[in-house]
């Protein structure tokens, strides 16, 4: 039985070892630079105790073509309706082209706007869409690979993205209250028509308020509700008009500070009046006659006499 013996190559590769008395020449061989390597093991063989000439092995490696990107860090964080930024792919190694795609694969039930495969030396600029009220994270795996008799794969290098969600609050709302009273809204989450992600707040401000309303005051301070008292101090409903700003809040903190922005919707109050006068008295008859209040609104006292259309009244005796 012949046997092989050899030493160390010249140059040493990754994964190059020694051995001796084996019954066959084997080696796993790692080229970590960007260009083909050429490493040489000279064998010893050998017959029982008879040995033979030495003789050498040539072993050319060629490189697994890495991938380079052409943005900081292979990450980004949009908010949905944003574009994503374009990516340049290179490599050092020469000829090498690239192909790509995504997992876990995204239904267009939940993105739309998604390139998910492709053969391009560049990660495309998009604008994508997240149609649920959660983040939704992807992976583009991108591989290096060249042709011909030195063709040799490369790893797969993932750049991920994550794209979170935007309020997306159609309205208007129209909402009847009674003066002196407040209202209370919080839209609720209906994907895909209406999205209100997980700690939505509100801002707003008034378009327009009737003449006779107090209390409709614009908010700039993020409000989980959008909430307010309000007072007709007239005879006639009145109207108070708001244009609300959503914010999501769900935003990746690493990335987005300041938590995606929805498109204003607006919110309609009316306000009905109630009876507002103080109590009537001083009013004198004679035994067996009958009296005949009807109260009448007259807005320019202080305080006003408020007495809607169409008010009725009811009574007891108090003694």
């Amino acid at each position: 039985t012949t046997t092989l013996s050899w030493n160390l190559p010249v140059p040493i590769l990754t994964g190059s070892v020694a051995a001796t008395d084996m019954l066959d020449f084997t080696a796993t061989l790692t080229n970590n630079s960007d260009l083909a390597q050429t490493t040489v093991y000279t064998v010893k063989p050998k017959t029982g105790t008879c040995i033979g000439d030495d003789f050498d092995i040539t072993i050319h490696v060629n490189p697994g073509p890495r991938v380079i990107f052409s943005t900081p860090t292979p990450e980004q964080h949009i908010c949905s309706g944003n574009s994503t930024v374009q990516v340049n792919l290179t490599s050092p190694t020469p000829g090498a082209t690239f192909e790509w795609n995504v997992t876990p694969t995204i239904s267009t039930n939940n993105l739309t706007g998604l390139t998910q495969t492709g053969t391009t030396s560049l990660l495309p600029a998009e604008i994508l869409n997240n149609l649920t009220s959660g983040i939704i994270t992807f992976v583009r795996n991108v591989k290096a690979i060249t042709s011909g008799a030195a063709a040799c794969p490369g790893a797969s290098v993932p750049y991920s993205y994550s794209v979170n969600p935007t309020p997306k609050i159609p309205g208007p709302y129209n909402l009847t209250i009674c003066s002196r009273s407040s209202f209370s809204l919080q839209p609720a989450d209906h994907p895909a028509d209406t999205i209100v992600p997980a700690g939505t707040t509100y801002t707003w401000i008034i378009q327009s308020a009737g003449s006779n309303i107090v209390g409709a005051l614009p908010e700039s301070n993020p409000q989980t509700l959008i909430s307010q008292s309000l007072r007709n101090v007239g005879d006639v409903p009145q109207d108070v008009i708001y244009v609300v700003t959503p914010r999501s809040g769900i935003a990746d903190p690493i990335a987005i500070a300041d938590h995606c922005e929805g498109s204003s919707f607006i919110v309609k109050v009316t306000v009905n009046p109630a009876p507002e006068f103080p109590s009537l008295s001083n009013n004198q008859l004679c035994s067996g006659q009958s009296f005949d209040i009807t109260p009448q609104s007259d807005l320019t006292l202080n305080p006003p006499f408020i007495v809607p259309a169409g008010t009725s009244y009811s009574w007891g005796i108090q003694i």
